[in-house]
């Protein structure tokens, strides 16, 4: 009977570091095992990263926080493997995001259009989706690995756990699940239990495999290892190898990925974008969305400054601070707002705040004597009331608020002459949405995702005031016993329109701003980490809300128009058949 060794794998460096300082006794043997490969670390990143949402700059950071931290106590590992089990889509940039940090080989789970357990009321055999990356997959190509080709070249090797990533987790249980070190069951090792256990993963397995091997991850979120796994897997290889053919290993997942790039010219090669999986958590928690960009911005620009500046060992002190603080919103349960409250109040809200101190500490240590901005003279915006409206004028633009309809626009006309809304502009759509944190209400059968209240069907308060040639606009709506404040901000000399909305949705609400624009598209290009993508207006759900990062273009091939949206930090868009920007 072979003996089989236990390989644990650790998805990123963040828990080995807390055990690392909190068990100091132990280091060198923790030392011994990661440089013999008998303790794997299946990514150099501090997190596990979201990669739709953080900015690009904090993304190569993670990896690269955690490859100096593992070289700096003589770990010398340089992973090029990266495992995202639990995250809720990726950037479709993502092989150029891995390339740029000497990454070759990733895994993933969550992809757009898979059935997961428990997460939708719809049978298993519904799934997956139609026009959806699982389907492309699942029925198209009948694999669980590909070749994942970004549109500048960069490729990946990508395994995916269509399974869930912890599929074999019940190998030795009778039960539901082994979740968060919790056993919803009993131990059960009996040989007919264990064989039957690895027969149905073999089955599943292998309708979706192009290569000799298949891969069943075990590792549900915080469970214990399985106690004596080697030997149960040795004693299935000695009495069912023989029939079946099949033998089972304990090995990491860049075991596997080693073996199936031997074949790599069988796999398929897909220009992926796994989105969306879900959507509500694109704008959950704004705040921790919206802070960790402006901590990133400001770093980046006081590292610049610096660069023409003598070495200050304060400035680092401040700026590493807030890098290594930083760099933990990045996580796929930390920016996408899906954390407990009492999480969000009581640790990460803290982070943030300490970050935000050290980034402007660093940024007072390069920038102390920078010139206040001397006020220039500008045209002041032209302005009237007409018929009740509010009409304002610049040579880019010309536009009318109403107060009777919410304070929204009523006509925008460009600079050409040419009108842009098609309705309203700036409306509010709440919408009663059942999805929670993580996902939309439409998204799942059952669930509700339906518009009850919209400002333009009330009356606002508009107010104005302008200073140094800029106009800003202030409009205050109440909707259904909630105030939302929208201020808009025009200048003489720009052909942007600034706009920005504040107020605090209702439990299980969704808040929207709604432009009726006279655009036509089918498909949207924005920019997101790693890379700019073109995507569907809708795929999968209708609205379809896609992450952005800063930019999104809507492109009329009919009119030969266009339209441009910026955001500040990132955000969500849908676009609809007739034209609404939401």
């Amino acid at each position: 009977m072979n003996c089989s060794w236990r390989v644990f794998a650790i998805e990123s460096v963040f828990f080995l570091k807390m055990y690392w300082e909190r068990r100091p006794q132990r280091r060198d043997l923790l030392r011994t095992l990661l440089n013999n490969r008998r303790l794997r670390l299946l990514s150099a990143s501090m997190t596990t990263p979201d990669t739709l949402l953080p900015p690009t700059e904090t993304i190569l950071r993670d990896f690269l926080s955690g490859q100096e931290w593992l070289h700096a106590n003589g770990i010398e590992l340089m992973p090029s493997l990266s495992y995202f089990p639990d995250n809720f889509g990726h950037s479709p940039a993502l092989p150029s995001l891995m390339r740029s940090l000497g990454i070759s080989n990733i895994g993933i789970t969550r992809i757009d259009g898979m059935y997961f357990v428990a997460s939708d009321y719809r049978s298993k055999s519904q799934f997956p989706l139609k026009g959806s990356t699982a389907e492309q997959l699942q029925r198209a190509h009948r694999t669980l690995d590909f070749v994942w080709r970004n549109d500048d070249g960069a490729e990946v090797l990508c395994h995916w756990n269509a399974f869930t990533y912890f599929q074999g987790d019940m190998v030795a249980t009778a039960g539901i699940i082994r979740w968060m070190g919790k056993t919803f069951g009993v131990s059960w090792r009996s040989r007919r239990h264990v064989t039957g256990r690895i027969k149905r993963y073999v089955c599943d397995l292998s309708a979706l495999t192009l290569t000799p091997y298949m891969f069943c991850p075990i590792g549900c979120d915080f469970n214990e290892p399985i106690v004596d796994l080697g030997a149960l897997i040795d004693r299935y290889n000695a009495e069912e190898y023989p029939e079946t053919g099949v033998y089972a290993t304990l090995a990491g997942l860049d075991d596997y990925l080693a073996l199936v790039d031997c074949h790599r010219e069988k796999l398929p090669v897909l220009a992926a974008d796994p989105n969306p999986y879900w959507m509500g958590f694109y704008s959950s928690r704004p705040e921790v969305k919206q802070r960790p960009t402006r901590i990133s911005r400001t770093l980046v620009l006081a590292e610049k400054l610096s660069a023409a500046a003598p070495a200050n060992a304060e400035f680092r002190g401040h700026c590493d601070r807030a890098w290594n603080l930083l760099l933990l919103s990045n996580h796929h349960d930390y920016i996408t707002g899906t954390s407990p409250d009492r999480v969000w109040r009581g640790e990460q809200r803290g982070w943030l705040d300490d970050a935000e101190t050290a980034a402007a500490a660093a940024w007072k240590c390069v920038a102390p004597a920078l010139a206040a901005r001397r006020p220039r003279a500008i045209e002041p915006v032209h302005h009237q009331m007409d018929r009740g409206e509010l009409e304002l004028t610049t040579k880019y633009y010309r536009f009318r608020l109403s107060p009777k309809r919410g304070g929204c626009f009523t006509g925008l006309v460009d600079g050409d002459g040419k009108e842009i809304l098609e309705g309203v502009g700036n409306d509010l759509i709440v919408y009663r949405d059942t999805g929670g944190l993580w996902r939309l209400g439409h998204e799942y059968a059952g669930g509700s995702f339906k518009a009850i209240a919209r400002a333009s069907e009330t009356r606002a308060e508009i107010a104005m005031q302008e200073h140094e040639g800029e106009m800003s606009i202030v409009i205050t709506s109440e909707l259904h016993g909630r105030t939302f404040t929208r201020t808009v901000w025009c200048r003489s000399d720009s052909p942007f329109l600034r706009m920005r909305v504040a107020g605090e949705a209702k439990r299980r609400w969704t808040v929207t701003a709604c432009f009726e624009t006279r655009l036509r598209a089918s498909r949207l290009n924005m920019d997101g980490p790693g890379g700019r993508t073109d995507r569907p207006a809708q795929k999968l759900y209708d609205p379809t809300f896609w992450p952005v990062a800063s930019h999104c273009q809507v492109h009329d091939e009919r009119t030969q128009r266009h339209g441009h949206f910026l955001f500040d930090t990132p955000a969500a868009m849908a676009f609809g058949k007739l034209g609404q920007a939401e």
